[in-house]
């Protein structure tokens, strides 16, 4: 990122615990100026605590559900970002046939139009100032599929659609606007205990006898996983690079399984589509 005059604004969506969380502790150290949001602040006391200890941390409620209206009203109220964080989401697991409509409904409106309304707000600021980073928590299952949780990977994989596109409009318009998505794979926090379980079947009628061992193997690989600060980290390096990447995995298995299925780890090349449609 160029050196700005000032410091630089961060706002950052589900703040109130794990990657969001750390991320805007970390922000706050190294002397950015945090809007950390969250569904319910009131209920974060770790959160609540920091903005007592950082003057340059302030905690807003921001539920990414809520209507365009709002979203938007509270962005026009910061007046000055100049990066956006996407963090909020939520997860899904089990077999296929397992999620409820009402389920799948509700991780596209978080993970997905969540994703959209937040960024399509706070864009008119950017555009404005001919400046800004926009940076999306996607995951290693958004490039890649994960068989235990294909709602929650289709979510991410609209997510690298989605932000692929923005990145080339912007680009395309002479914006000075930098996209890029961050991939974690398994990360210690709490993401693993919040995640929802299919609820269309009870234990007793699920025609699906291997679901509770996939969902108890996902678990123990999730707690297995990397620590967060490597998340944050990897945050950071896209916030002070001259050119990020697109794709920005965390960690040293994520990136080579993006390479043993494309030939371009950093995403470019997905960001270009097939190429016959660019004629």
């Amino acid at each position: 990122m160029k050196a700005l005059s000032h410091k630089p604004v961060v706002l950052i969506t589900g703040a109130s615990n794990g990657i969001g969380l750390a991320t805007a502790e970390r922000l706050a150290k190294e002397g950015f100026t945090v809007i950390a949001t969250a569904r319910s602040p009131e209920n974060s006391p770790k959160l609540l605590t920091l903005a007592k200890e950082y003057q340059n941390l302030l905690v807003k409620k921001l539920d990414v559900t809520d209507s365009e209206e709002n979203i938007r009203s509270l962005v026009q109220s910061i007046s000055k970002i100049d990066i956006l964080i996407n963090n909020a989401g939520m997860g899904i697991v089990g077999v296929a046939e397992s999620f409820s409509v009402s389920q799948i409904q509700e991780i596209i409106a978080t993970n997905v139009i969540g994703v959209v309304k937040v960024t399509n707000s706070v864009l008119p600021l950017m555009r404005e100032q001919n400046s800004g980073v926009i940076i999306t928590i996607s995951s290693i299952v958004g490039p890649l599929p994960d068989m235990r949780q294909c709602f929650y990977s289709g979510s991410k994989a609209m997510v690298e659609h989605y932000t692929a596109q923005l990145k080339n409009d912007l680009k395309d318009a002479g914006y000075n606007i930098t996209v890029a998505n961050i991939h974690p794979g398994p990360v210690v926090t709490n993401f693993e205990r919040a995640v929802t379980i299919g609820e269309r079947f009870n234990k007793e009628e699920n025609p699906y006898s291997q679901m509770d061992a996939d969902v108890s193997k996902w678990r123990t690989l999730m707690r297995n996983g990397r620590p967060v600060s490597e998340t944050v980290d990897m945050i950071l390096n896209v916030i002070h690079a001259e050119n990020p990447q697109f794709w920005n995995p965390t960690e040293s298995r994520v990136y080579e399984n993006f390479a043993e299925v494309y030939r371009d780890p950093t995403g470019e090349r997905f960001a270009k589509g097939p190429l016959f449609t660019q004629n």
